[in-house]
């Protein structure tokens, strides 16, 4: 759930790219939605098989929902609503004993295996990491197929930060070929969405100005830089195709 909300704040995605819930009422019982200062999302009613089939429902063809979860039997029902719909399912077994149909079309990948120690903790903690590298593979193809890595890279980031500033500049020197000088340049006139240089600004500054901008900024510097565009031309062009891997491969 974490590493979800953490996209947003890192990479531009839509609230429904992807989506993490937890079951058993967890939220309910550790949060206290009654607080005046509580920023609790409507989405913490959404903890039941009924309720998910309710957000799941209106899911598009041939979607892929991942199952990570201990008591897998608990989702049956709820598996076979969605196995109607075409959707393509998948279990990730950590701690489980329990095993699949011999006729599931449920792909199970078994994790379970690999944890062998008698120690409990252990378990949990080779169990948390596991989950860990999955919920990373997940999101990570998810961006690889929206079109936002180029050579394993991520390109379309949020410059949310000084680190993240640098990276973006990293990122369009690399895949340009471009000096500094330039790969920044194109950068911040991609943040302030302006033709004009701006030489007056501290980074600080140029981060804050991000806040207002969320616009595929580090893309749009990296076309600039590819095609000699200015900020105009260069978003036009994103506008009309926002794959970035199309932009760096030259199949716009």
């Amino acid at each position: 759930m974490i590493y979800c909300s953490s996209c947003d704040f890192f990479f531009f995605i839509a609230y429904d790219d992807i989506r993490g819930f937890m079951t058993n009422d967890y939220f309910k019982k550790s949060l206290n939605p009654e607080s005046a200062d509580s920023l609790v999302s409507p989405a913490l009613d959404q903890s039941t098989p009924d309720d998910l089939w309710k957000t799941f429902q209106d899911l598009p063809p041939s979607s892929l929902i991942v199952f990570i979860d201990r008591e897998y039997h608990l989702q049956k029902a709820l598996v076979d609503k969605l196995q109607q719909k075409n959707h393509r399912i998948v279990w990730i077994k950590l701690l489980s004993t329990e095993s699949l149909e011999s006729n599931s079309n449920v792909q199970m990948i078994d994790f379970s295996k690999s944890i062998t120690s008698a120690d409990v903790t252990k378990q949990y903690l080779i169990a948390e990491l596991i989950l860990k590298l999955c919920l990373n593979t997940i999101s990570t193809a998810a961006h690889v197929l929206k079109g936002k890595v180029y050579q394993n890279i991520m390109i379309d980031v949020r410059v949310s930060n000084i680190k993240l500033f640098y990276r973006a500049i990293d990122i369009i020197k690399l895949l340009t070929g471009v000096d500094k000088e330039t790969a920044e340049k194109c950068l911040i006139q991609s943040i302030y969405q302006t033709n004009d240089e701006i030489n007056n600004q501290t980074i600080e500054q140029h981060i804050t100005a991000v806040a207002n901008n969320k616009d595929h900024i580090v893309p749009i510097a990296l076309l600039m830089c590819l095609s000699n565009y200015s900020y105009t031309q260069a978003k036009l062009q994103i506008d009309k195709c926002p794959r970035i891997r199309d932009i760096c491969t030259g199949n716009n």
